[in-house]
């Protein structure tokens, strides 16, 4: 009787902590969303007006998402998924990427005056973007 009642409590606890643990996962998961959708607003806004000011707002918002995925995201999907061609290393090379198109991206910030250099500085933010969208789908 008394392993029965054990067995019960145990059962209880561990469904008790899945839908704490899915409760956490939506916040993160909308906390993400949040996050992309203003890297998005921000991008629609550098392409009518390029300016440093929303560069260095763009910038802040990737570093921003990448952080929170690292953090949060990185940690939970890879530990209960091993998808393999959307596993740990996947996505860590596309975050490798994103690091390094922000770093190219400073690198035409001296250009952004002529028209290659907007244009390049347009084509960076729309790679960075797309990364971003493979890590979040």
């Amino acid at each position: 009787m008394q392993q029965q009642t054990q067995k019960e409590q145990s059962a209880s606890s561990s469904f008790h902590l899945g839908l704490q643990s899915e409760r956490k996962t939506e916040g993160v998961m909308e906390k993400m969303g949040k996050l992309v959708e203003s890297i998005g607003k921000i991008k629609e806004k550098m392409e009518t007006d390029l300016t440093l000011d929303n560069i260095s707002e763009y910038k802040s918002a990737v570093k921003s998402f990448l952080n929170f995925y690292v953090d949060n995201v990185l940690q939970y999907k890879d530990v209960h998924s091993r998808h393999p061609k959307y596993g740990y290393a996947q996505k860590m090379t596309i975050i490798e990427q994103v690091e390094n198109g922000l770093k190219e991206a400073e690198d035409v910030l001296s250009l952004i005056n002529t028209k290659t250099g907007h244009l390049e500085m347009l084509n960076k933010i729309g790679e960075i973007h797309g990364l971003i969208l493979d890590l979040v789908l």
